[in-house]
């Protein structure tokens, strides 16, 4: 059986019909004064969970994922500026010298854990707490 995050849909129109304006899951005001954004498991969805929030908020965002089938699509919906790397995500935070403002992770099901056990090198990623 395939993961949720693993099911292909197809690419919306526009950021705009990506995001549900009734949706106020994600905490958009930690994205207040960051400039920019490290998208972790970001190609599910389009980045409907986190990327197109950071993108409204005027955010550049580097978007890290193993799986990149939804990147292609990903690069025509969000601004220019934005990376799209293919790698994995647990071997990118122990390997990344980069830091950003901000840090999103939505991880899929079974690996909230794993995620959590990273938080300490996520957190010397950004300089505000991470979205998870």
């Amino acid at each position: 059986m395939r993961e949720r995050y693993d099911i292909w849909r197809p690419p919306p129109p526009s950021l705009r019909e990506l995001r549900d304006p009734s949706d106020k899951s994600f905490p958009e005001n930690v994205l207040e004064g960051c400039r920019d954004a490290l998208v972790l498991f970001a190609q599910a969805w389009y980045g409907k969970q986190d990327a197109v929030y950071v993108a409204n908020a005027g955010l550049v965002g580097t978007c890290v994922d193993a799986r990149d089938h939804n990147f292609q699509a990903m690069r025509e919906l969000y601004p220019a500026g934005w990376e799209f790397v293919k790698a994995d995500v647990y071997q990118f935070v122990e390997d990344t010298e980069r830091t950003w403002d901000v840090v999103t992770v939505d991880c899929p099901s079974g690996h909230f854990q794993r995620c959590a056990d990273l938080l300490a090198e996520l957190c010397s990623l950004h300089r505000c707490p991470p979205v998870l």
